[in-house]
């Protein structure tokens, strides 16, 4: 089996980010059948334009669906990926000394999204951190990622 189909992955994705992008794709669909059913009763300029805006609105919301889906951390035998980040996105467990979560669960209405982002800091061996934003999750999904990484930490 290849490495890169030997890994556990777990999507970093809030319940309220899926809801609204699910409800995006399904508002696209239905312009879509709309703008398919119009062009369908009378062909015009404006009909056409339509169409074509409504097709490129269903690639565009195709690819940002596929994107936010595909964000989260991949677990593979000798090191860590986390696939939301551009580069310097692979941690070795052997170079890593321990790792903690931190998630802000207090109950306040002047707080940003930013602020209620779950983060992850990993301590390497050199004495160097580095903090990585997983952006709005649950507590849970954190707790799993971190308990994921101690048990390749500890093997």
């Amino acid at each position: 089996m290849s490495e890169k189909n030997n890994y556990k992955f777990y999507r970093c994705l809030s319940p309220i980010t899926a809801s609204v992008i699910f409800a995006f794709d399904i508002a696209t669909v239905v312009f879509f059948v709309s703008a398919i059913k119009k062009i369908i009763e009378k062909a015009d300029g404006y009909r056409i334009i339509f169409v074509i805006i409504m097709v490129s609105c269903c690639v565009i919301a195709g690819l940002v669906t596929k994107e936010i889906m595909s964000n989260g951390v991949r677990f593979f035998d000798e090191y860590v990926e986390f696939t939301g980040l551009d580069d310097n996105n692979k941690f070795e467990y052997a170079n890593i000394e321990r790792v903690e979560g931190i998630k802000d669960t207090k109950v306040s209405l002047r707080k940003n999204f930013v602020d209620r982002y779950s983060n992850i800091i990993i301590y390497n061996n050199d004495g160097s951190c580095v903090t990585i934003a997983l952006g709005l999750t649950t507590k849970k999904t954190l707790d799993r990622i971190i308990c994921e990484i101690n048990s390749h930490l500890h093997a």
